[in-house]
């Protein structure tokens, strides 16, 4: 019995299994190299061991020492503690309560079923069937086998003529829903059948398609008819937790190398969610603003979407990346309701490897004083991540204590001089990348980049503003200095949309000054709410770029703006 957050517990007496403080694996938490201690905070200090003992990086609270099960009843309050080495830095606890019970009968027994009393929790979309005869879980494809071996089915031997040893007992479940929603022939069945309870799906359906929940009595009784064991479980069938994926596997964002022809498709994880017919609808997707012209093509046959190569190509024929939104609209709805969306990013690289501190782009980077902003070497698309192999760096030009190079886990990071939180000092370095190979340590790569220290920053306007929904304000940004003042340096200003919902905004970028508008013309207001993610750029005549970004969510009272 896992002592989870949140939970806390009621034990049965005589039982012998002891209680384990948190939940995770032997094997996750010596990858994590962390560590359960546990205090007794209260109640009665008998009803357990005192003496607690390590088991795999585990506490295992057992019973009272010289006991063979928990023969006392009574509440005991434990703290369990979280440390990063058994004597090491605090990260977390929680407080437990454990209560010791009678069953709910007067007959003693010889079986141990801590938890069956717990409340399990199913999504919809799922085939899991759960036995009475045990805490644990069993797929369709795999049969409830839970049982203790020393309890033996009545029906294993029904019809058949064998000699039993004098004493000899068998056993058979019996279940009952005692309370439960309406619609329950809907929302899960009870198998009865081999002496057992199994809850299951409805039936004539392999899933569960509906919210609701049952209380489900359970019952266990020999063949003299006498009641060994009863207890109650509630199951619910919750909303599943949907998870939006391109490639059938994970939730990952899509890397394709250049002239492949890999094609991908908008999709649910687990993929039973649609073969359950559970949700009848379609995808539909759409390429995000901002990205790079001509990457993919969106298309659609017979009823199937597909992201694939460029239309009228076989192959990724373009290095670049964009963020593709796929949103899932439910069948004969009368507002065409879209249940659920999500945005996955979808990059073409290449061997080649090209050099980046900002992850954008290769340009040479322009900060501004008084910023926070932190750099990173690293290679466009993400192409070092897939590589063996970590960073280092070296100022080989510039004014050396303007900024600081700290590399953390392999990564190179550049930010504020040492001491400080903000830049704040006027200049220019250049800095070499250098990425080694972790087999070996020799270079594999490196690139040289400049990093200028200005006056100015990038600001948009207005701020702090508050935009109703039916306003039509418009949002811009430009070079600002340090003392506020709006300058005009010999460059470019442009903005695009990293993340949103683009039905809600226009970007024009013909002027000086960049705008994002209503998308609405007739009249032009924000007229919806959603969010939506924007980055303002600015590329000097040197090429060297500065970049800042504002996050913008449209409530219906108000669209509030962070930045």
């Amino acid at each position: 019995m896992n002592m989870n957050e949140n939970e806390s517990f009621t034990v049965f007496l005589n039982s012998k299994r002891p209680i384990m403080c948190g939940g995770l694996s032997f094997e996750e938490l010596n990858e994590l190299k962390i560590f359960w201690a546990v205090n007794i905070t209260g109640g009665k200090r008998d009803i357990i061991a005192v003496n607690l003992t390590h088991d795999n990086n585990q506490i295992i609270i057992p019973p009272k020492r010289g006991k063979g099960s928990f023969s006392l009843p009574g509440q005991i309050r434990v703290l369990c503690i979280l440390r990063n080495s058994p004597d090491g830095e605090y990260l977390h606890s929680h407080t437990k309560i454990i209560n010791i019970t009678e069953y709910n009968t007067n007959v003693e027994s010889i079986f141990v079923y801590d938890v069956q009393q717990s409340n399990i929790s199913v999504p919809i979309g799922s085939n899991e069937e759960i036995p009475c005869d045990s805490s644990l879980r069993s797929s369709a494809s795999t049969p409830p086998s839970s049982l203790s071996s020393s309890l033996e089915l009545c029906s294993q031997h029904r019809g058949r003529q064998l000699k039993r040893p004098l004493g000899y007992q068998c056993y058979y479940w019996r279940g009952k829903i005692i309370n439960n929603s309406s619609n329950i022939e809907n929302i899960l069945s009870l198998d009865l059948s081999n002496d057992r309870v199994i809850i299951k799906p409805p039936k004539c359906s392999p899933f569960y398609t509906m919210k609701g929940y049952a209380t489900i009595e359970c019952t266990l009784i020999n063949q003299l008819h006498e009641i060994k064991m009863k207890f109650i479980k509630t199951v619910r069938i919750t909303d599943p937790i949907l998870i939006g994926t391109l490639n059938g596997i994970n939730e990952s964002n899509i890397t394709v190398l250049l002239n492949t022809s890999k094609t991908y498709q908008c999709g649910f994880l687990p993929i039973n969610y649609m073969k359950s017919g559970i949700y009848n609808g379609q995808w539909n997707a759409k390429l995000l603003d901002g990205g790079t012209p001509n990457l993919v093509s969106i298309t659609k046959c017979h009823n199937q979407l597909e992201i694939t190569p460029p239309s009228g190509l076989s192959t990724y024929s373009t290095i670049g990346q964009v963020l593709i939104e796929c949103s899932f609209t439910l069948n004969h709805s009368e507002s065409n309701q879209t249940i659920f969306s999500f945005v996955k990013s979808f990059s073409v690289i290449t061997h080649d490897k090209a050099g980046t501190l900002n992850g954008y782009d290769s340009s040479n980077i322009i900060v501004s004083i008084d910023s926070s902003d932190k750099f990173q070497c690293g290679l466009l698309y993400g192409i070092d991540a897939w590589l063996k192999g970590y960073w280092k760096a070296n100022i080989i030009n510039g004014l050396k204590n303007i900024v600081s190079l700290n590399v953390i886990n392999g990564q190179v990071l550049i930010e504020p001089p040492h001491g400080s939180k903000y830049y704040n000092a006027y200049g220019e370095v250049t800095i070499e990348c250098i990425f080694i190979n972790q087999d070996n340590d020799n270079k594999m790569f490196s690139f040289i980049k400049n990093l200028t220290i200005e006056n100015y920053g990038i600001e948009f306007f207005p701020k702090n503003q508050i935009i109703y929904i039916g306003d039509k304000d418009e949002i811009t940004c430009a070079i600002v200095t340090k003392q506020g003042s709006i300058i005009y340096e010999e460059g470019s200003l442009h903005v695009q949309l990293l993340s949103g919902d683009d039905s809600l905004i226009e970007i024009d970028n013909t002027d000086i000054h960049p705008v994002i508008k209503p998308r609405k013309k007739v009249p032009s207001v924000y007229d919806k709410s959603g969010e939506f993610r924007i980055q303002c750029i600015f590329t000097n005549y040197k090429g060297y770029t500065l970049r800042k970004q504002l996050r913008v969510q449209i409530s219906d009272k108000f669209m509030c703006i962070y930045e």
